[in-house]
């Protein structure tokens, strides 16, 4: 869909729901939404999902799981944020879990009633031993229900590993329509110079209304193009 992908983010289109609401049978496993008393297994999970990606232990901030659970909590409240947790059927260990809610950001949305509700998802992580069993997929299609429940239309993902864009893109998501740029470090960063007569600056609420003047003008010739 995209002429020039990103190397990270994906999309998916449920225009062919159909198609991933049929879910393959789990086979030994059971896949069920959780409340709050899963919030700091989808912590855990999720850490140790940035550690097998190379982030460094000492990388990860000592608050990441009271960062983590105040975030879950505002989206619970305000974004139809769901958890799904895998369950092995003979040991009754959690074996996997997945977090989903609607997308809000970075910019306004949905500011005309054809604008399109948007999913996403993150913190999609199996056990290392129960991995290769269908538990992702299976979580995958439980989060597009969810984001069908919600009245969306399209889902996001910020971030894909290697090793978990064959998962992904088995359950429908394709390059999308998002562009990333990796920035030096902070210290060795100088932002190239504006053309000769114009001045660029900061500004505050007094630029409010040139903002959305702009960003609507931009929508109507995103139509017309």
């Amino acid at each position: 869909m995209l002429r020039r992908p990103p190397r990270s983010t994906l999309s998916s289109s449920s225009a062919a729901s159909d198609v991933y609401k049929r879910q393959q049978p789990c086979q030994g496993f059971t896949v069920c939404k959780a409340g709050g008393e899963a919030d700091e297994l989808v912590a855990a999970n999720w850490r140790q999902m940035w550690l097998e990606n190379g982030v460094p232990a000492d990388a990860i901030l000592p608050n990441f799981v009271q960062i983590t659970g105040g975030f879950i909590r505002e989206a619970r409240k305000h974004l139809g944020y769901q958890t799904f947790v895998a369950t092995d059927d003979n040991s009754g260990e959690f074996i996997g879990s997945i977090c989903c809610q609607e997308w809000r950001g970075p910019m306004p949305t949905r500011l005309s009633e054809e604008d399109e509700r948007i999913g996403t998802v993150w913190a999609v992580f199996t056990d290392p031993e129960h991995r290769r069993r269908g538990v992702g997929t299976a979580m995958m299609n439980r989060v597009k229900d969810h984001w069908e429940e919600l009245g969306c239309r399209r889902g996001v993902l910020l971030h894909a590993s290697q090793a978990g864009r064959c998962l992904y893109q088995s359950v429908g998501f394709a390059e999308g329509d998002m562009l990333t740029l990796d920035l030096p470090a902070p210290a060795a960063y100088q932002s190239e110079p504006a053309p000769e007569g114009i001045v660029i600056e900061t500004a505050g609420k007094e630029g409010d209304e040139v903002v959305l003047r702009h960003m609507r003008q931009a929508r109507c010739e995103s139509q017309l193009a």
